[in-house]
């Protein structure tokens, strides 16, 4: 038995049953070794490997943190996964990249100024350890027992990541040893879990509680962090009759119908009235979140500024904390380094007042709901939808009365991620995710295609725009290749012929010079035909020309690319004027008298008239 067929063996062992790959020189030996291993492991080959990256990241984000696996050759094939690598990273994600490398006779030594020495060489390892969990080059077959067990070890524990692995061609040819040796070195050192945790401190969190239960106007705020514990959060806010506000990381946790969702928040958020309560709460307790400028613009200062000295921050990673606290040092907040489900965990043996205030509290919840209501963002553009396209908001909120409960929906960044959590309305038990910290374009069909193959019995809709799918394309390949495992994915693509949420911007910030970008073709951006690109590669594809449409092609059988034409200047509002204003004043300006009935528990910060004249 070779190395590389060991590692296969313990691949599935650890559970492993979906491969995302693209051969290579480097790594032919594991490929053979998951050919041979085809009725226990399936190697989906995608068109590149940056394509492979975003579906093994796809997967495990669908199956709720399981590890995903990614398999590429040496050199180049390496380096087009770095925006994969990247993307888990960033997102927390737990996917093990296994690399293949030259020979070890032929790898450059470290600082011997060669700048190659092997065909398709490259120094993986090193490359990859900025945006990593951990990367470790494999040149001694005998450690790769140690190394393999670790590194799935690792990429799951604590904080999860991706793991990087290069490994030679000769080291994944070589023969297994009769006898592994015992412990040779800890093959990644460092701790398990990557993250250092400091526990439960039982008295911050017994004063956080009793914090919690005097609040008037409380707020939770939930983020990537506390996905994996969504439950235990919706009960301690029913417990405490608080309302959730979540990060675009976290639509989920907080369904559309259930009472005390609050909305998604920030910059962009989900609509001005979710901001106007987060920024007047008098206490807010933030799980799982790093709090990132997306969600305080450039006023970190005004951010949740009716809870200063009253804010609490609960957060597995202590480097996560220590950075906000420097960036975001006048909150005042009260930092809690501990997993997000161990404390939820431990609050259940807490005895606790009731909650006082109830009278105020009970004006606070119906405020949020009046808010949250008032100001959808949808509601502007109805009746808008004429000859000059489908309108995305409607079209997104549309897709959201459609999508059954158990509907996975994933979305490329752009402008449509923004129309995503704006109009998106999640049902409970839903997965609705991106790649949020990365914001890779081009990596919403691969993250399709992962959740379409790790969860084949619920339906995926992958929403992505034109200029997302442009740089993906070669993926629809992919579609044709695995049609008969991806009959539950639709790609729909916000097609409106340019990179939307960059001419929005380049239109609001430099006096509408939109180059390289479109809607006009003379921009130097044009996005293809999707209809006869798709066909071409052998996909169904339709257009849709109105979002009545959309009930009809949906209850087709995938997968299906739907091509649904927009207007190319479609805006996306509310928003920000720009970073030196607070979230809630959000153009469009609202009229002042109605601004000012709206701020009514905390006062607009200063100078607010002239910058919202500007």
């Amino acid at each position: 038995m070779t190395i590389a067929d060991w590692i296969v063996k313990r691949l599935v062992d650890a559970g492993v049953t979906d491969v995302f790959a693209l051969y290579g020189a480097g790594n032919a030996h594991l490929m053979d070794a998951l050919y041979r291993s085809r009725d226990t492991i399936n190697t989906i080959c995608t068109a590149g490997e940056q394509g492979a990256g975003f579906a093994a990241e796809g997967y495990s984000k669908a199956k709720n943190g399981a590890l995903g696996v990614c398999v590429v050759t040496s050199g180049p094939g390496a380096l087009n996964a770095a925006t994969g690598v990247a993307n888990c990273f960033y997102d927390s994600v737990p996917v093990l990249f296994l690399c293949g490398q030259v020979a070890t006779k032929v790898l450059r030594a470290p600082y011997s100024g060669l700048r190659q020495k092997g065909f398709q060489e490259s120094p993986t390892a090193d490359i990859f350890k900025p945006i990593a969990k951990r990367s470790i080059e494999v040149t001694d077959y005998r450690l790769v027992k140690e190394t393999l067990a670790d590194a799935i070890e690792i990429a799951l524990q604590g904080r999860p990541g991706p793991v990087v692995l290069s490994l030679p061609i000769d080291v994944l040819a070589s023969q297994v040893p009769e006898t592994w040796p015992s412990s040779l070195r800890d093959a990644l050192g460092g701790p398990r879990d990557g993250v250092e945790s400091s526990g439960l401190n039982t008295t911050l969190v017994h004063e956080c509680l009793t914090k919690l239960c005097q609040a008037k106007r409380p707020v939770i705020i939930a983020g990537g962090g506390a996905l994996s514990c969504a439950d235990k959060v919706r009960e301690f806010a029913d417990r405490f009759n608080a309302p959730v506000f979540t990060t675009w990381n976290a639509l989920e946790i907080a369904p559309y119908d259930w009472p005390l969702t609050g909305g998604t928040l920030g910059t962009y958020g989900g609509g001005r009235g979710r901001n106007f309560a987060v920024q007047q709460a008098d206490f807010a307790l933030v799980l799982g979140s790093r709090l990132s400028g997306r969600l305080f613009g450039g006023r970190p200062e005004t951010f949740l500024r009716g809870a200063h000295g009253n804010i609490w921050h609960v957060d597995v990673d202590a480097a996560v904390l220590n950075e906000c606290e420097q960036d975001l040092s006048a909150l005042k907040r009260v930092l809690m380094n501990a997993y997000v489900d161990r404390w939820l965990n431990a609050l259940r043996g807490f005895y606790v007042r009731p909650v006082t205030n109830y009278g105020e509290r009970q004006q606070w919840l119906s405020d949020v709901r009046r808010w949250r209501d008032a100001y959808d963002p949808v509601k502007r553009w109805e009746g808008v939808e004429t000859a000059t396209g489908v309108n995305p908001y409607l079209f997104i909120r549309e897709l959201s009365k459609l999508a059954p409960s158990n509907a996975i929906v994933v979305s490329e960044c752009g402008g449509q991620a923004v129309i995503m959590h704006q109009a998106f309305e999640t049902k409970l038990g839903q997965r609705v995710f991106s790649s949020h910290g990365g914001s890779a374009m081009g990596q919403g069909l691969g993250l399709g295609i992962g959740a379409a193959i790790a969860c084949p019995d619920r339906p995926v809709y992958c929403v992505v725009g034109d200029g997302g799918l442009t740089l993906s394309i070669a993926d629809l390949n992919t579609l044709r290749i695995q049609h008969a495992r991806l009959r539950n994915l639709y790609v729909i693509v916000i097609d409106n012929r340019c990179y939307g949420i960059t001419a929005a911007w380049l239109r609001l910030h430099l006096a509408g010079r939109v180059s390289a970008c479109g809607p006009d073709p003379e921009s130097g951006y044009e996005a293809p035909n999707f209809l006869a690109v798709a066909r071409a590669f052998g996909v169904d594809a339709v257009q849709i020309n109105e979002t009545t449409a959309l009930a009809t092609e949906l209850a087709l059988s995938g997968p299906r690319v739907l091509d649904v034409r927009c207007d190319g200047w479609q805006t996306y509002e509310p928003a920000i004027r720009g970073w030196d204003t607070p979230i809630e004043e959000m153009v469009p300006s609202l009229p002042e008298e109605e601004f000012l009935a709206q701020m009514k528990y905390v006062a607009p910060v200063g100078g607010w008239r002239e910058r919202r004249s500007k």
